[in-house]
């Protein structure tokens, strides 16, 4: 295999056979784009409401977390869905789009249970059994966990 790294001057590339061009940092780079594009209100394309308050997201980043939202969603004719989550709480929601899009939120102590409850009804990847969001008969599923540490 012959490994390329892309430098600031012309170099010698052989013209024959295949090439391999890899980004380095793809996943984290690919992750923070989205984190920005979140913070800085770009893109947005779904609402989501919940006790009189809406949140915007992106629909791939929530179809991509959650077989419910990719269920709604495919099914939406609309370019910008409105989707009411009638009994999520906003922080909980708040907090469900933290872990979507960071892999990891905080959550009070005293509302985990809570939490996790609107993360199953969501169905959102990581927070909930794997054979709740996969099919049965997907093979190769491979098992997620969360990790919960008490922080000070």
């Amino acid at each position: 295999m012959l490994v390329l790294l892309i430098l600031p001057h012309k170099i010698d590339i052989p013209n024959t056979g295949h090439l391999l061009l890899q980004q380095n940092g793809f996943q984290s780079n690919f992750v923070g784009s989205f984190q920005d594009l979140r913070t800085a209100g770009e893109f947005l394309d779904v609402t989501l409401a919940c006790d009189d308050e809406t949140i915007e997201a992106h629909k791939v980043v929530i179809s991509a977390c959650s077989p419910f939202f990719r269920h709604v969603l495919a099914k939406a004719k609309q370019a910008h869905p409105f989707i009411y989550l009638k009994g999520i709480l906003h922080q909980d929601l708040l907090a469900l789009l933290d872990y979507m899009y960071n892999g990891e939120t905080k959550v009070p102590a005293e509302d985990v249970n809570r939490f996790i409850e609107a993360a199953q009804e969501l169905k959102i990847k990581g927070l909930v059994p794997d054979e709740v969001n996969e099919p049965e008969n997907k093979p190769n599923s491979t098992q997620s966990y969360v990790l919960i540490q008490q922080i000070r």
